[in-house]
């Protein structure tokens, strides 16, 4: 049985085909039939005409093309013809909830829209890409990648869940342990504490013979308390080891602990004092004060000298260009004078097409308004329009198309028949046709299809 998805969205995928035969014989194709009228009914409804008519494929074989609505109603739809030369021809079809065109799941939403295996879909049963291994019957072998933030806490395991007795014997040791499984890195701050530690859980009849060396830890090679206190450190009282540092640094200041460096007199002489050819340090301030102080301050120009006519620039020719032009007060906007900006006051080339592409051509190589006028007329009074070529005329038609058909309709031959409406062509071949239908009440022309 055919079957089509309720109110499918693909033109294609709602035609349902008929194979029409003679009403005489019951064998002999009838392929006149194009642009007949079929009928439709839904899940047992009256039969009702479709939107669409009959298509002719070839050697008595049509379709009609259904609508969405037509295939609305899940169940059995039902389309027939029957005309004055041909037997009547019955389809019986079924419209379902799914997609009879979807490959991977039917249209069934509620499975992975992916191949099994493939990125999305489902898992299948073996050691490959996209498979679950079985160890065993009733096992499934799992390794963990990653886990999120918080999936293992101290809160998440009941009280006593890991002692010594629910650990087997050997069931940790170093060769089950791989390379760099337990680093600093994966502990978080302030995981291990002496808060988190018991007492006496660490003591020397904890710890084997040997089991801290001095290449195996060695930060420890050396007393703890012969190293210096942090009171020791901050202390003033307590010179740093070495006569040559305490002096270099008790000689620029006093730092008391928290306090910043208060530098001497002495100390910050030792800066200004830094030969200038010394400050070579990229990005330093010493740099930056060494390459932009070059010049003293008074050999500058003031404010008023610049804003001033009396104070030509140096050299004569930028001065002439410019005084020329006119004159600028402080605060108040140039005034040219007369052809200030002409011909010989651009040099050649100062407006070329890359700064101004908008004056590539001269303006008056361009369309007047007269010139465009006579265009316009000449489209309407002299230029032609071919005929329409044979075809369904376009939904959405040029303007010319708009103006060929009613052109056409208006002065070319049609002819009209019980079941058709043609229009021909100044050679006298069909272009374009209606359907006609007439049941007594409602007299009916169908939308325009192609000529045969």
């Amino acid at each position: 049985m055919l079957l089509y998805q309720q109110s499918e969205a693909t033109a294609a995928q709602r035609r349902v085909f008929l194979h029409l035969v003679d009403a005489t014989d019951g064998i002999t194709p009838e392929t006149g039939e194009g642009g007949g009228q079929p009928q439709v009914s839904e899940n047992g409804a009256a039969f009702g005409n479709t939107s669409g008519t009959l298509v002719h494929v070839g050697n008595g074989l049509y379709y009609v093309e259904l609508i969405g609505t037509e295939l609305d109603t899940l169940g059995i739809v039902a389309v027939r013809f029957k005309s004055a030369a041909t037997a009547e021809a019955q389809v019986i079809a079924q419209v379902v909830p799914w997609d009879p065109y979807d490959a991977v799941r039917q249209g069934m939403t509620a499975l992975p829209n992916a191949a099994a295996e493939a990125a999305g879909g489902l898992y299948t049963r073996g050691a490959g890409a996209g498979q679950i291994n079985q160890n065993a019957n009733g096992q499934v072998d799992t390794r963990t990648v990653a886990m999120a933030a918080d999936v293992v806490t101290a809160a998440a395991i009941a009280t006593a869940a890991i002692d010594a007795d629910s650990i087997a014997a050997n069931a940790i040791t170093a060769a089950k342990i791989n390379a760099a499984a337990i680093t600093a890195a994966k502990f978080a701050v302030g995981a291990i504490d002496a808060s988190a530690i018991a007492t006496d859980a660490i003591t020397n009849t904890k710890i084997a013979a040997g089991a801290i060396t001095v290449s195996e830890a060695p930060n420890l090679d050396a007393l703890v308390s012969s190293r210096a206190t942090q009171a020791q450190i901050l202390s003033d009282a307590t010179p740093f080891p070495g006569a040559s540092i305490d002096a270099t640094i008790s000689s620029r200041g006093t730092a008391d602990p928290g306090d910043a460096m208060a530098l001497t007199v002495a100390a910050i002489d030792l800066i200004w004092d830094e030969l200038v050819a010394a400050a070579r340090v990229a990005g330093s301030f010493g740099q930056l004060l060494k390459d932009n102080i070059n010049a003293t301050i008074a050999s500058r120009a003031t404010q008023a000298q610049i804003l001033s006519d009396a104070t030509p620039f140096p050299g004569a020719s930028i001065d002439a260009a410019i005084s020329t032009r006119g004159t600028a007060d402080p605060g108040d906007a140039m005034g040219l004078v007369a052809n200030a900006v002409d011909g010989t006051s651009l040099a050649d080339g100062t407006i070329t097409a890359a700064k101004a592409p908008n004056l590539d051509a001269a303006v008056s190589s361009r369309a007047t308004p007269v010139q465009v006028n006579a265009e316009v007329v000449d489209v309407l009074k002299v230029d032609t329009i071919a005929e329409r070529a044979q075809g369904i005329p376009p939904t959405t038609p040029t303007f010319e198309q708009l103006v060929s058909y009613l052109y056409m309709a208006l002065t070319k031959q049609v002819d009209v028949t019980s079941g058709f409406k043609k229009i021909h062509n100044n050679a006298d071949v069909v272009i374009a046709q209606k359907v006609l239908t007439d049941d007594g009440t409602t007299y009916r022309e169908a939308k325009m299809i192609s000529g045969p």
